[in-house]
């Protein structure tokens, strides 16, 4: 698969840095720091004079515009938690995580914060305290299960303004296949 990544930066491979990023605040808020990458090439050049051709291994892509995808995260979470002992559907209503997913592909709620939100959504519930359950435990279980996913996959996302974007967490899933220079800064 292609696709296309912009930079004010020349560099022969991707790297995560705070520093490096350019970004729209709103979207730093929503998915955080990784290489955002777009099907468009104009879009792309909007961020630098470096055009970055980008491949990875297409079945490395999740793509949280879908059920399917998030549904394939939703579940990596839920196994990691059940590992702990906790059954997130015993605190919160089908109805409630259906509408929360249908957020998530449409691009309300995070795709790659996800474990966060399962842990809001756990926390808003007396009953997972009132049964015993450690809130920090339940925690880092399901962050340490989201870098796993994000160590292994690049998300495809809805953003409000841009339509589908890409982001990749482990720039080691990334291949450089052509860059060029065009001139704009």
């Amino acid at each position: 698969m292609i696709i296309y990544h912009g930079s004010p930066n020349n560099f022969t491979e991707f790297k995560l840095d705070i520093a490096l990023c350019q970004h729209d605040p709103q979207t730093v808020l929503t998915e955080g720091v990784g290489v955002y990458m777009t099907m468009h090439e104009r879009i792309a050049k909007n961020y630098g004079k470096y055009l970055y051709k980008v491949s990875f291994d297409e079945g490395a892509l999740v793509d949280m515009t879908t059920y399917d995808g998030v549904r394939f995260v939703l579940q990596q979470l839920l196994e990691d938690l059940s590992e702990v002992g906790v059954v997130l559907y015993d605190y919160i209503r089908g109805e409630t995580i259906d509408g929360w997913l249908e957020g998530v592909i449409l691009g309300d709620y995070s795709c790659t914060n996800m474990d966060r939100e399962v842990a809001l959504l756990l926390d808003s519930e007396e009953s997972f305290y009132t049964d015993g359950n450690d809130y920090e435990i339940v925690v880092e279980t399901l962050e340490k299960s989201m870098q796993e996913i994000h160590d292994k996959y690049v998300f495809k996302f809805n953003d409000k303004s841009l339509g589908a974007v890409y982001i990749a967490k482990n720039p080691s899933l990334l291949n450089i296949v052509e860059v060029v220079e065009y001139g704009i800064e």
